[in-house]
């Protein structure tokens, strides 16, 4: 997530080069990716996203896509561990906790296995065939 890289094939997107990156997710419901929105998916390349929806069983369902200008860090996924007992908090969904790096209480009992980013100057994409890698790529619009 730090370098960038698509979650697919493992190469360069075009938010390395300060352009536009497109980040696809599994959507709960259809919801569309909001603005300021955390994730710890990795972008992808317009083919990688392709294949992911057409192979990938959670993204058959349902996925939601986004073209990002920007992708502060925000925080950690990973296990909790109670201060005093240091035993693992569960989430009731089984799932990873999610802990933004403001949140001083419980960063340091949080073992880590995801960097999370937030995704700022979302533009949302509702049809992965009319997207290819240069279009994707364009430079972002300046503020």
């Amino acid at each position: 997530m730090a370098r960038m890289l698509c979650q697919i094939c493992g190469g360069p997107t075009p938010g390395t080069n300060g352009k536009r990156t497109l980040f696809l997710v599994g959507a709960d419901g259809g919801r569309p990716i909001q603005e300021a929105e955390p994730t710890a998916s990795p972008p992808v390349h317009a083919a990688c996203a392709r294949l992911a929806v057409d192979h990938c069983p959670s993204l058959r369902r349902r996925w939601s896509a986004a073209l990002v200008s920007r992708t502060p860090v925000w925080g950690v996924a990973g296990l909790l561990y109670h201060p005093r007992t240091l035993t693992e908090v569960p989430r009731p969904d089984g799932g990873l906790h999610r802990v933004p790096f403001t949140d001083q209480e419980r960063l340091p009992w949080i073992l880590a296995s995801r960097l999370m980013v937030t995704l700022q100057d979302v533009t949302p994409v509702l049809d992965l065939d009319d997207l290819t890698d240069d279009i994707v790529g364009a430079a972002a619009a300046a503020p």
